[in-house]
């Protein structure tokens, strides 16, 4: 197969499947875009076809995501600029377009406030981070990912179990000139020495947050800064949470069902328990869920 070399595809593997003319167009303006993934496939002609095959799909997501959202400048972290989308609805429609299948709500096209008020932390606590192995939790849209790379993390690595995410924070990533570990992982149970773990916005299901308190709790235990952030919702722990900072930022309503939000930043101590009674935080995207369509 032959292809050009000024977009980025050479070397190539005679072993890895033959795309369409639409998926190495795709693959192509997904390279530009992330030059972490330049990079790599340029090192990749020796990976087995499954190597091709994921890296079409991030590809495909690339083109969802750049579709659906806008370059952005978030309220309380101005001087960093991500791609986030103004209609709920079409992002989740385009994902499962893409897909093929019904998806989880696209986190990953919004900047949280709990994200937000973690990246103006960080930023505004850099020596919290320099030189620190960092973990980014759920990491959505990747807006406390890039808030650590520039206050100058050794080691830092985001994951989300959502794919979209996963392109989303390389992308975002790219905006702010950081090449991203960014990876498709739960890793909720393991311990991989960070100094710092980030966990924002991931408190809206009773089951995933008990998962989340007691592995966070234990990291913790251990010595790691675990810092949440997150405004309040409903399944946040009550106890063991030593408020940080505190931020009142506009927030969009098609998203969040309110104008405003009030998130927290908060050291998560070995002891933290609880749930936060009475609010939810996710009324908007509830309620996006009950009128959408289905694909």
């Amino acid at each position: 197969m032959s292809v050009d070399e000024p977009v980025g595809l050479e070397p190539w593997n005679a072993a890895w499947p033959v795309p369409s003319a639409a998926e190495l167009d795709g693959l192509r303006a997904y390279l530009r875009a992330v030059p972490v993934e330049r990079d790599e496939f340029a090192q990749a002609s020796g990976r087995p076809p499954q190597y091709l095959i994921d890296l079409l799909a991030r590809a495909r997501r690339f083109e969802v995501f750049e579709r659906v959202t806008q370059v952005v400048r978030p309220a309380l972290v101005p001087e960093l600029q991500l791609r986030q989308s103004a209609d709920v609805v079409a992002a989740w429609r385009a994902a499962e377009e893409c897909e093929g299948a019904q998806q989880p709500a696209p986190f990953w096209a919004y900047v949280w406030a709990g994200g937000q008020a973690l990246a103006r932390w960080v930023l505004d606590h850099p020596e919290q981070v320099r030189g620190k192995r960092v973990l980014d939790f759920a990491c959505g849209s990747g807006v406390s990912t890039v808030a650590c790379a520039r206050a100058g993390a050794t080691a830092l690595t985001a994951v989300d179990i959502d794919p979209f995410a996963v392109v989303a924070t390389r992308v975002n990533g790219a905006l702010e000139g950081a090449a991203l570990d960014v990876q498709q992982r739960d890793l909720i149970g393991t311990d991989e020495g960070w100094e710092l773990v980030l966990v924002g916005d991931v408190f809206y299901e009773p089951k995933t947050s008990e998962r989340v308190v007691a592995w966070a709790t234990a990291l913790s235990a251990r010595g790691a800064l675990v810092l949440v952030g997150d405004p309040r919702r409903k399944y946040l722990p009550t106890r063991g949470l030593e408020e940080l900072a505190r931020y009142t930022l506009p927030v969009d309503p098609e998203w969040e069902g309110v104008s405003e939000r009030t998130p927290c930043v908060w050291r998560l101590r070995p002891t933290a328990s609880g749930r936060m009674p009475g609010r939810t935080s996710d009324a908007g995207l509830r309620r996006k869920a009950a009128h959408r369509q289905p694909a």
